[in-house]
């Protein structure tokens, strides 16, 4: 299903650990994320495998997938416009399980040039009523 009207706020996710299949399910979790908010998805770099070597340190998104086609699923958003539309960076991380570290977290600025100072992290607990309901509604 294409989606349809624009989306005023963003999730940016937060890939950083372990290799690209890991990484690729970060991205996953985001985008549904996203999508039962009602929000963008940034399209953020990816961070070269450890065992890739010779890999430039930050891996553009266009590189791996095809921005396009994830556009006919949710509204997505180009750096640019994370930047652009959120000049204090990110202020918030949401976690699911156990919170990324904050050594994770200045990762993701770095490789996406964007600010992260003051950064609280909330856990969230899907377990609740109300996001059961939300994500048999998002199915």
């Amino acid at each position: 299903a294409h989606v349809r009207g624009e989306a005023r706020a963003a999730v940016y996710p937060v890939m950083t650990a372990g290799g690209p299949n890991n990484q690729y399910m970060q991205l996953i979790e985001a985008a549904l994320v996203a999508r039962a908010l009602g929000r963008a998805l940034v399209l953020a770099p990816f961070q070269p495998w450890t065992q890739d070597r010779g890999a430039p340190s930050v891996k553009a998104f266009d590189d791996t997938f095809d921005a396009r086609s994830l556009s006919h699923l949710l509204p997505v958003w180009p750096l640019e416009r994370m930047r652009r539309e959120a000049p204090r960076g990110i202020d918030s991380v949401f976690a699911v399980g156990t919170p990324p570290p904050a050594g994770h977290i200045r990762t993701v600025c770095w490789m996406g040039r964007i600010r992260c100072e003051g950064v609280r992290t909330v856990r969230l607990n899907t377990t609740s009523a109300k996001c059961q309901a939300a994500s048999k509604r998002s199915a």
